[in-house]
């Protein structure tokens, strides 16, 4: 009997699981509209919250050095779909099959090969999205989130602003799909895109303390990056 290979049905043909193929990721407004077609949590949120809805919050809570590198982060799951963390915890091999599919994604969508301090900054803001959510969609209290997420207590405090309703509300697919379109996209965009998003509720002021919050966190982990000085200088502390 034959052997089977471990083949997916893509857009762009089968391709093998085993080996990335920067191939599934060429018909880029294909990438957002299944993202935005795939829910997280199994699905137990509060409302529904998808793949593209995370990765696109995620970007713009990011610094602008990091913004498109998150929006691809998980493009990847358009092959291998939206495994619970749990799950590639009880099987390295999904974890590391993972990893190397994301790294594929982010080198796709930014045109250029990428170290390991950025794919430990994605992780860390991918991180504190788990958790900002689990907190909001899933009212998890602060003893859950540090026992299953990893949530320190300094985290912990930076969550209180409830950034995800008001994104829920208005964010468009079609903005999606300009987004993954035109990447790398430049500062003036994602500027732009935080304004209309949040301007009119109000809204800025507890998005800049979500990115100022996030910030922290790179810092704690070590992910630095020249740019982060004027993320500093905005917020007035000391690099």
């Amino acid at each position: 009997m034959q052997e089977l290979r471990p083949l997916a049905w893509t857009r762009a043909g089968f391709v093998d699981l085993c080996h990335p193929d920067s191939r599934v990721f060429h018909d880029r407004p294909n990438v957002a509209r299944q993202l935005s077609g795939m829910n997280r949590w199994n699905s137990v949120t509060q409302y529904p919250w998808d793949v593209g809805q995370h990765s696109l919050l995620g970007a713009l809570i990011s610094p602008p050095w990091l913004r498109d590198a998150f929006l691809w982060h998980d493009a990847h799951e358009i092959v291998i779909g939206n495994i619970p963390h749990p799950v590639m915890l009880a099987y390295p091999q999904l974890l590391e099959l993972d990893h190397r599919w994301s790294k594929a994604g982010i080198e796709f969508g930014l045109g250029r090969q990428v170290d390991d301090n950025l794919l430990r900054a994605v992780k860390a803001v991918d991180n504190f999205m788990a958790a900002l959510e689990a907190k909001h969609l899933l009212n998890w209290p602060s003893d859950q989130l540090q026992a299953h997420l990893g949530v320190s207590c300094e985290t912990y405090r930076d969550l209180h602003h409830d950034i995800i309703t008001p994104f829920s509300l208005r964010v468009s697919p079609s903005t999606l799909y300009r987004l993954f379109n035109n990447s790398p996209n430049p500062d003036a965009v994602w500027n732009g895109l935080i304004e209309n998003l949040f301007g009119t509720t109000g809204g800025v002021g507890m998005m800049r303390e979500t990115q100022y919050a996030v910030h922290k966190l790179l810092h704690r982990v070590g992910c630095c990056d020249p740019e982060d000085q004027a993320i500093d200088a905005l917020f007035k502390v000391a690099p």
